[in-house]
């Protein structure tokens, strides 16, 4: 599911849709989706736990600059001079797990991560600004939220790797424009669509609308076209420019011109365990709404983080499992 079906079957589940589609004012597309977002994260954060490499990246400093949520990097920030021990880590860097030399020559240098408060690292400083440099060890830490600092410079630019267990994104819902869709193409054109420069990533499904507004999961109005939780949308596989993206898959439905649609965050996490973020987020409408029902979804979401974490445990065993051949008599 993406997150506008989430929503839309949170909302069901709720008992927060009238029978002619509408819903009710308490709640905004925008606060259910900051909820979603929120709803994710924990669940990911769960998922981390059962499996440490969850969300793992591979940064070079002679890597691309790229965004992440409205954050500029510039990766050749990470090249290591002899003159500083400060540098900023990505933006998406939610836990450091190594670094690693890779300019030639000097590839067995070894990086250890030292508490900043300990005396080892401190005697590093020590040394560090009497102008002491290393070709065979560097002590780091991580300081805040991304910053790297080296107890002491190498005696050269170094150019590193790192490896990160990196943080999603909040979840997205964009609907500006419209959008015009080629039989068996996966090329679509937008009109006023700016998808660039409102940072539309590319983990998102499309959603046609059968008109020219746009898709509804939240709305006091009755008719056009409703997310449907139970339907399937199209993934897209890249955000080409502003008004041009490029779907995982050719359109197979009659082409069209000009229609409303809506592009939405599918969530890194397993499909069979979107159900959680659903679960989490119906507790929340109904806490807003001071339904004491909230409690019973709250515990239905905890039950699928205990069966996540038992799912993913599951995968990752190392047991080898013996399967007999079933004879009949």
């Amino acid at each position: 599911m993406n997150a506008a079906q989430i929503i839309r079957l949170a909302l069901f589940n709720a008992d927060a849709v009238n029978e002619d589609n509408t819903t009710d004012p308490l709640f905004t597309q925008a606060e259910l989706l900051a909820w979603a977002s929120d709803a994710t994260w924990e669940a990911e954060a769960e998922l981390r736990r059962a499996k440490e490499d969850y969300g793992l990246l591979l940064l070079q400093s002679g890597d691309a600059t790229f965004r992440w949520a409205g954050f500029t990097y510039d990766p050749s920030s990470l090249e290591l001079t002899s003159a500083d021990t400060r540098y900023e880590l990505p933006p998406d860097l939610l836990t450091l797990k190594s670094i690693r030399c890779i300019t030639t020559g000097y590839n067995d240098i070894k990086f250890r991560e030292v508490d900043l408060s300990s005396e080892e690292f401190k005697a590093g400083q020590s040394y560090g600004f009497e102008g002491g440099t290393s070709d065979g060890e560097l002590l780091y830490a991580v300081v805040g939220e991304n910053t790297l600092m080296l107890a002491y410079p190498p005696s050269t630019t170094l150019a590193i790797e790192i490896t990160y267990i990196a943080r999603t994104a909040p979840l997205q819902i964009y609907t500006t424009g419209t959008i015009t869709t080629v039989t068996d193409s996966a090329s679509v054109s937008g009109g006023s669509t700016a998808w660039v420069v409102n940072e539309v990533r590319n983990n998102v499904e499309l959603i046609v609308s059968a008109d020219a507004t746009a898709p509804k999961i939240v709305s006091q109005t009755t008719g056009g076209t409703w997310v449907d939780p139970s339907a399937k949308y199209y993934p897209v596989q890249s955000i080409d420019s502003a008004g041009g993206l490029t779907l995982s898959g050719a359109w197979l439905l009659a082409g069209v011109v000009g229609y409303g649609y809506m592009l939405a965050t599918r969530p890194a996490l397993p499909h069979d365990h979107h159900m959680q973020i659903v679960d989490s987020l119906v507790a929340r409408i109904k806490l807003k709404a001071e339904n004491k029902g909230s409690d019973a979804y709250l515990k239905l979401s905890d039950l699928g983080k205990k069966k996540m974490i038992s799912d993913v445990t599951e995968r990752q065993l190392d047991t080898r499992r013996t399967v007999e051949d079933y004879v009949a008599g």
